[in-house]
């Protein structure tokens, strides 16, 4: 099988692994896009920092790569609630020519959600196991 490119339209409706209603009708569903090749780049460059020198030093900083990853793909979602059960409002702003969520929204997710939703729009990049053992072929 041919290689297959990536759609930059693509939509997955993702249930994070926690929800005790993942699989049902009730779980909450954050709709995730896939991101440029350049926006992931400015995400994952903004996220480490290399010093060299005698003393050189290397920084990652995980959790704010998978923090603007989720603001920039996250394109709705389906059951998000507050502790009341009234649905938490989708916002978005234009950040330097591009929609992402609003911080007050990113503010009602718990941190665990975030990281796990980033990890997931990263990963959306990159090859899947098939298409790896195709292009190793």
């Amino acid at each position: 099988m041919a290689l297959i490119g990536l759609s930059a339209d693509a939509v997955e409706k993702y249930e994070l692994e926690g929800d005790p209603d993942r699989g049902t009708d009730e779980a909450t569903r954050f709709h995730i896009g896939t991101l440029s090749n350049r926006e992931r780049s400015i995400i994952m460059d903004a996220a480490s920092e290399f010093i060299a020198g005698e003393n050189a030093t290397a920084k990652i900083m995980p959790f704010q790569a998978c923090y603007e990853a989720t603001r920039k793909a996250v394109r709705g979602w389906d059951n998000f609630r507050d502790v009341g059960g009234n649905d938490i409002k989708y916002e978005t702003v234009q950040e330097r020519g591009v929609k992402v969520v609003k911080d007050s929204a990113m503010d009602r997710m718990h941190h665990s959600w975030i990281q796990e939703i980033g990890m997931r729009v990263l990963n959306m990049n990159e090859d899947s196991e098939e298409e790896a053992k195709t292009s190793a072929a």
